[in-house]
This record gives C-alpha cells, sequence and structure tokens, in this order.
C-alpha cells in the first residue's frame, strides 16, 4: 500500500502559515501533500479542489480561532470540504490551535455535525518539535504498522533522490549534494517516528528484502526516468548494507536487528545505510574475462566498493571479495604496482592475513580478488561477548592480541605498512577444529600504494621504493605521527595494536588511547599483569623512539608472557543464558513461576514452554514484571456477566502468538518520578504519606506514550490487558470484590499504595479497581470475527481505558469493561501499567 496522499485545508485567518508548516514537516515524511488552492491550476476551482479531496487519502483541516463559526454561511467552502471529505469517508485530521475552541455540535451544518469527533490533534508552537513523531503518526493508514514504516523509510530516502534529479544538471551525480540531502533525509525519518517504529522499519528491510524491493518499485513507478535509475541504484544496496551491518556471531545472516542497536539520532542511522549510489549493483559482471558475478554489496572503502561475489560457471569454487578502486588517481597508482602485488600473491600467505587470491588491474576500475570470510569482525564478536557476560579474560585478549602481531610482523617482513588495525579490520574465521581464528584484511586498495602515490594524494616526501602505506587511517587508532602525515613507519601499527589491546580489556571499542597513569590501576583490578601493563604502555607511547620497534617484536614477547596460561578460545559462544539475559533490559529473578502464585497450572506450564524467566525487574526502572504466556481466549461479554454494556458485545476469540511482559503493578508514583523527574498525581503529599508506593494517576496516554520513549517499555494492547487481567478465567471477575480490588464502596475516595489486594492467577495486582490502566488501542466496536494478535482500529478520537478505579463502583471493575478518553485526558482515577515484548 503506497503512503497516503494529504489536502491541506486552511481557509481562515492565520491558517496559511500553519499549514506550510504542515505541508514543509510532512513532505519531508515523505507524503504527496496539496495545499489546497495553492496547489490548483487556475479555472474551475470548485471542481478541481473536490477532486483533490476524491483522490487522496486523508484531510487535513486547519482549526484556527473561530474557524468553525462562518460555517454555517451559505456556500462557506471549508464547510464544503470538510463535509466531501466526510461523505467520501476520508481520514481527516483537524488541528487545532490554542485558541481554538470547539463549537456545540448543534450550531454546525448537519453534514459537518461530526466533525468534532475525529482524532484532532491540538497544535502548540512551544512543544512543536516534541510532538512531531505523535502528528506523524496520525497519517498511517496501514494496519500493518511493520509495512508502514518499511514504506516510510523508502519515501524519505527517496525524496533526496528526487530533489538531487529535478536540479538543471539532472544528469550529474553530485555526491555532496545528495549527502546533504541524505543528511537532511536522516534527520526527518528519526524525528518522525518513535524508536520502536525506527527498528521495525529496519528489520521489516532486513528480514524482508523482495518486499522492500516491491515497495521501491511501487514508489518510484510515477517517477522521470533518471529519478528511477537512480533510486533503484540507491536502494538495491540498501538490504545488503544493513544486513551486513547487522551481522554478528548469534546471527550470521544479519536478518535480524539487534534489541540493543543504538538508533536515536540521523548519525546512528548514517552509519547503517549506503552514503553515495554504488557504481555497480547485483547481477553485475564488471570483471571481464572472468565468471565472476556481484551477488552483494559490502560497503565502501577507502577508495572503492567492495562487493561479494560467486563463480557462475564453477559453482564449486568458494565465494570471493573483489574490492575496486573507483578513485582516480588511487587506480592510476594501483596500476603501477603489478610487480608488488605479485610479490604479495606468491608470498603473502599467512593464516592470519585475508588472502589476496587476484588482481584485475586492466579492468576499469580495477579491483582486487580476496577471499570470503564470513564470520564478520572483531568489534562484533567481541560486542557479543560483552552482551553475554562472556567477554575473554586478559591472557586470552593478549593471546588475540599476539596472534594478529604475527600477521603484521608477517606484513612488514614484505616491507607493508597497514596503518589501518582497527577490530573492523581483523575478521573472525571458525575452523574445522571449533577454534576461532583471526585474520587481518583491508590490506588492499587503500594499502597498496606506494609513497609515490601519497605525494600525489597528501603531497608527502617519496618513501623507500619496497614500502606500502595506508593512504587514510582511523584517527583512535593513529598515532600523532601518523595524524600529522609523518612518514609510514612499523610502529604505526604497533601504536594500533596497542589501542586496540586496551579497548578489548577495558570492554570499550571507543575508548582512546589512556594519559595519565591512573589506568594502570584500573586494570590490575580487572586481573591484568603487571608486566602486560609495562608491554602495552611500550605500544603506546607517545615519542616514537620509545615505542616498540615493529609487530614482530611485539609478538614475540606476548608469546612469552601468555605461554602455557591461555586456555583455547571457542570460535562458538557458550550455550546462551536465559533469553532474557540477552537482552540486557533486566534482571531475573525468578526462571520458574511460583505455584503459589500462578495457581493456574496451564498457564504456568505455557510460561515454563517459553523457555523465558517468569519473573524479573527492569534494569531502567525498577519495575517488576511477570511473563504472560501466548494462549487464546474469549475476549468481551463475561459468562454470567449480566451488568456488561453494549461495547463489550460481542463476544469474540482472540489468539496471541507471543509471550510478553507485564507489570505486576500498576506504575508507582516513584517510578514515574524517577523518570520524568516531576509527579502530577493529586493524591501525594500529606496526608498521602505513603504516595510513592501509590498508583500514578492524573496522567494522560500522550504522558504515558513518553515515559515507555523514556524506559523501553509500552503500554499493553487492550486484548493483552484482557487477556493477563483475566488469566484464564471467564468470570466478570477473578475474586470477590472487596479482596481483589478498590473501589467506590471501600476506598474513601483515594487511591491506595499498590498490592495491597488478592492477586489473579497470574500473580498481577490492581488490575481491577485503584486506577483505569490505558491501552495501547484506539477505542472502537468490537468485530465477532475472531482476531489474532489485534490492536484495535487505525485510528479514532479516543484511547482505550480498562479496570475501574477508586471513584467507580464494584460493577465497572470487571474484566469485560470498557471505558475511553481523549489521549490528552489526564484524570485522578487513570493511571496505567507497563507492558513489554521480550
Amino acid at each position: 500500500m503506497p503512503e497516503p496522499s494529504i489536502f491541506i485545508s486552511y481557509r481562515r485567518d492565520n491558517g496559511a502559515d500553519l499549514a506550510r508548516i504542515f505541508q514543509q514537516f510532512l513532505e519531508g515524511q515523505g507524503y504527496q501533500v496539496f495545499l489546497d488552492v495553492d496547489d490548483l491550476m487556475g479555472g474551475h476551482f470548485d471542481e478541481q479542489i473536490l477532486k483533490r479531496i476524491e483522490s487522496v487519502s486523508h484531510v487535513l483541516v486547519v482549526c484556527s480561532q473561530n474557524a468553525l463559526d462562518r460555517c454555517v454561511e451559505p456556500g462557506d467552502w471549508l464547510s464544503r470540504e470538510i463535509a466531501h471529505a466526510i461523505k467520501l469517508k476520508r481520514v481527516i485530521v483537524p488541528v487545532t490551535t490554542e485558541a481554538f475552541l470547539w463549537p456545540k455540535p448543534e450550531t454546525l451544518p448537519a453534514d459537518i455535525r461530526g466533525f468534532e469527533r475525529y482524532n484532532a490533534f491540538a497544535y502548540s508552537h512551544k512543544h512543536w518539535k516534541d510532538t512531531k513523531p505523535k502528528f506523524a503518526a496520525l497519517f498511517k493508514t496501514v494496519e500493518d504498522s511493520a509495512q508502514w514504516n518499511r514504506e516510510r523509510f523508502i519515501q524519505v530516502f527517496l525524496a533526496p533522490i528526487v530533489k538531487l534529479y529535478s536540479k538543471s544538471d539532472a544528469g550529474q551525480t553530485d555526491v555532496q549534494s545528495f549527502s546533504e540531502l541524505l543528511n537532511e533525509a536522516a534527520d526527518s525519518f528519526i524525528e518522525g517516528a518513535s524508536h520502536a517504529d525506527r527498528r521495525s522499519a529496519l528489520a521489516e528491510i532486513v528480514k524482508t528484502g523482495s518486499k522492500f524491493n516491491a515497495d521501491v518499485a511501487l514508489a518510484i513507478a510515477d517517477k522521470s526516468p533518471e529519478v528511477q535509475a537512480a533510486a533503484k541504484l540507491y536502494f538495491k544496496q540498501v538490504p545488503g548494507t544493513l544486513q551486513q551491518s547487522m551481522r554478528r556471531t548469534e546471527d550470521r545472516t544479519g536478518h535480524t536487528v539487534p534489541s540493543d542497536l543504538p538508533l536515536s539520532s540521523a548519525e546512528d542511522l548514517l552509519r547503517l545505510i549506503p552514503a553515495t549510489m554504488p557504481m555497480f549493483r547485483s547481477g553485475d559482471c564488471p570483471v571481464s574475462h572472468t565468471d565472476l558475478e556481484l551477488t552483494e554489496f559490502l560497503g565502501k572503502g577507502g577508495y572503492g566498493e567492495v562487493w561479494r561475489a560467486k563463480h557462475l560457471d564453477r559453482s564449486n569454487q568458494p565465494e570471493v571479495v573483489l574490492k575496486f578502486c573507483i578513485d582516480e588517481r588511487a587506480a592510476r597508482s594501483l596500476k603501477k604496482e603489478v610487480e608488488f602485488l605479485d610479490k604479495i600473491r606468491s608470498r603473502g600467505e599467512h593464516p592470519g592475513i585475508v588472502k589476496l587470491l587476484n588482481t584485475h588491474l586492466r579492468v576499469t576500475p580495477p579491483c582486487l580478488e580476496y577471499e570470503y570470510v564470513g564470520g564478520g569482525d572483531l568489534a562484533k564478536w567481541f560486542d557479543e561477548r560483552i552482551r553475554r557476560a562472556t567477554q575473554p579474560s586478559p591472557p586470552q585478549i593478549a593471546e588475540i592480541i599476539g596472534k594478529i602481531a604475527e600477521a603484521v610482523a608477517f606484513a612488514h617482513g614484505l616491507g607493508i605498512i597497514h596503518r589501518d588495525i582497527k577490530p573492523q579490520n581483523v575478521l573472525v574465521e571458525k575452523t574445522a577444529d571449533n577454534k576461532t581464528r583471526f585474520k587481518l584484511t583491508d590490506f588492499g586498495i587503500g594499502g597498496i600504494m606506494r609513497t609515490e602515490a601519497l605525494k600525489d594524494l597528501r603531497g608527502a616526501e617519496a618513501n623507500s621504493a619496497g614500502t606500502l602505506s595506508r593512504g587514510t587511517c582511523t584517527p583512535l587508532y593513529a598515532s600523532a605521527q601518523q595524524q600529522s602525515g609523518g612518514k609510514p613507519d612499523p610502529r604505526d601499527d604497533v601504536y594500533a595494536l596497542g589501542v586496540m589491546w586496551y579497548q578489548l580489556l577495558v570492554g570499550d571499542l571507543m575508548s582512546k588511547a589512556p594519559q595519565g597513569s591512573v589506568w594502570k590501576a584500573k586494570l590490575r583490578s580487572r586481573g591484568v599483569a603487571d608486566a602486560m601493563i609495562e608491554l602495552l604502555e611500550h605500544c603506546m607511547e607517545g615519542d616514537q623512539e620509545d615505542r616498540i620497534a615493529d609487530a614482530g617484536v611485539l609478538a614475540d614477547k606476548l608469546k612469552k608472557l601468555t605461554v602455557n596460561v591461555i586456555p583455547t578460545i571457542s570460535a562458538t559462544l557458550p550455550p546462551p543464558p536465559p533469553p532474557l539475559a540477552q537482552l540486557g533490559w533486566a534482571k531475573v529473578l525468578e526462571q520458574d513461576a511460583d505455584p503459589s502464585i500462578v495457581t493456574n497450572s496451564k498457564l504456568a506450564q505455557r510460561i515454563k514452554a517459553t523457555g523465558l524467566p517468569w519473573r524479573v525487574t527492569c534494569n531502567k526502572t525498577g519495575i517488576e514484571m511477570l511473563l504472560v504466556p501466548p494462549g487464546e481466549f474469549i475476549m468481551g461479554e463475561s459468562g454470567g456477566d449480566t451488568e456488561v454494556e453494549e461495547d463489550g458485545l460481542p463476544d469474540h476469540r482472540v489468539r496471541l502468538t507471543k509471550p510478553f511482559y507485564l507489570g505486576r503493578y500498576p506504575v508507582t508514583q516513584a517510578q514515574w518520578t524517577a523518570q520524568i523527574g516531576s509527579n502530577p498525581s493529586q493524591f501525594q503529599g500529606a496526608p498521602y504519606t505513603d504516595c510513592p508506593s501509590r498508583p500514578v494517576e492524573s496522567v494522560s496516554w500522550d504522558d504515558c506514550q513518553r515515559f515507555c520513549a523514556a524506559t523501553g517499555l509500552r503500554l499493553p494492547t487492550e486484548a493483552e490487558w484482557e487477556y493477563a487481567c483475566r488469566a484464564g478465567d471467564r468470570k466478570p471477575r477473578y475474586g470477590e470484590p472487596a479482596e481483589i480490588g478498590w473501589f467506590k464502596e471501600n476506598s474513601a475516595n483515594t487511591t491506595h499504595p499498590v498490592g495491597k489486594k488478592l492477586p489473579n492467577a497470574l500473580g498481577l495486582h490492581d488490575t481491577l479497581g485503584n486506577v483505569w490502566e490505558w491501552c495501547q488501542d484506539w477505542y472502537g466496536p468490537y468485530s465477532s470475527s475472531a482476531a489474532t494478535n489485534p490492536a484495535g482500529p487505525s485510528s479514532g478520537p479516543n484511547r482505550v481505558l480498562r479496570g475501574g478505579s477508586w471513584g467507580n463502583g464494584s460493577s465497572s471493575c470487571r474484566g469485560s469493561r470498557r471505558l475511553s478518553a481523549t489521549p490528552d485526558d489526564a484524570y485522578n482515577c487513570i493511571g496505567f501499567r507497563s507492558a513489554r515484548t521480550p
């Protein structure tokens, strides 16, 4: 389904300025926006406007002060536009200013009398930046939010391509302009979506490449041939680039997104997606006189593109990596290196160096062919062990550095200085006997350049003819001499090895080379021997003359320090701990359900079958959460419930296929204040001395979204809430009212500390009474059809509340009772309970 198109109506005083703000923002989100009469060509405006409304999916109405007062006038065009949109059943979004007041419905013309029921967005100039994601969410039209997020990604990043090829020099690919436009698109994508939606978009792309390609084809169908060709070229590389970014030992395919992936800024996103248009595409065979076909774009190096390739005619041959030298000056230098490259091929085989298999220097652009190592790099290998708390010991880390140093020493013996050693350039290979081998890579286009090329590229003085050097480097691992443009020296590589060694010891691959002397004490506290600390210090000496002479000396010294003290490092991880520990967001309190609390034996069996811990505490909030297993139940009118309201009908079967965690209690005032910094609750202070343990109340649905965004939690869906509340029981309540909840008859008109009443059969307290609890869903009527993982209507004016409160009679505290309120409503009887999907 394509992204929605939007008609903006603004026919009142001060409406035009706001309309253009919304137009600019929505177009930045990738939407097609029509700005009322501004987008008409002339002629029969009336007919054009009505046809335009017929062609869109959404109508946004800017409601400035007194905007609806003139709707009663005959022929008023704002009234006609609203009426036409209502008649066509378009999604209508009223956007109200701070001065706007809704008139009484009976004062409006009959054909727009239902306008005030639509999902309104209250615009505030002061809070516009913070409320943009909420505003953007109003225009989702597909129930499959994951699909919507994938499609939105396409629209947002299609915009810079359209802009680039709409310039007068449309045939020219301006790399700098595209980079700037890409930055703007990344900002727009991050700004207009929640963290969950951002992750969802990436997850959809890496796991559904074919659907992504189909969505791209649909999105560009009406574009110019130039835009279509450029868009296909850019988007073709997106799934492969993302998958390469997501690869790790636990998922070598890269088809899943790590739960802890940073994705809070445009910079985070830009690190994961292609930065420029690639020269090639999958299926190309650019290396003439070979049977090599490009299969996957792996990324860009210092001077060109890196592709995975397969043999078309010799399918039994292993896959290879091709590094293309696209930079023209580097390509000219590379073509002069035939003799030296042949020397590397004949003498450059070392188990710790990725093998150069062939050179293709007569093709344009020239390329080098390397063996393919598919186990990811050292950075990802180590990060996984940090997350699993199975990082190698200091002696094991010393062994890793020693093996890499041996490979570097071998290269030094051939006259090659790497000058870009870092964890990302160390690949991980699993050997036949299940051991780990670390192989140094990137002795390629960026590194195989004599200093004549450096002189051409950087103005450096020529060095000895047998020395090769990196033209670029990574500052974090580069010595002061290297960063200042000094002559290549083996001690540059020793410095980089020292920094990498230090990072592995402290468990932080972003750490800089340490300064001062405190770092030594920190390493001693981690069990690092003094002899190793002294050797490490000599690797990172600021004065080049004081540094260890070369990688061979370092490898020998490490071997003497580590012999007979290091257990073998296995290529595979040990059996994983309980699944929750892999997520890193909670502490496990109990693995198995306590039978004295989870009294429903069937639910207890389902909990155990998930393999997930039953009781955990959220690290971020301290909220205790219990596992709710998947299952089926009858949602709606309870058996024997004579008090059921009409909106609780009809009852219908619901299937929940995934387990989820739910707060054992409603979120308390103390838990809220710790995250938000203020307490909105009415029942606090004297005489409510126990207020920290009372449920937080006077919070709107919008407020709850802020809390969830800050903590990584979420609201339960209405189906999840009712399923958890019932805990396998079809009765209106899971116990006697006075024993399980606080309501009007026993509350003394106030909330009470959570957990003082009996729990249900899942161990959850206060699901009925105390405070109403917000759910994620829009409020809407039930369907009689069976549903799987329902998420409620796609839009509406109100959100769902469940459970009853201290201010309601016990008749309202029932499993099927439903209530609703607008998302910005905040009353002293409304709180919430947090959820999380493992």
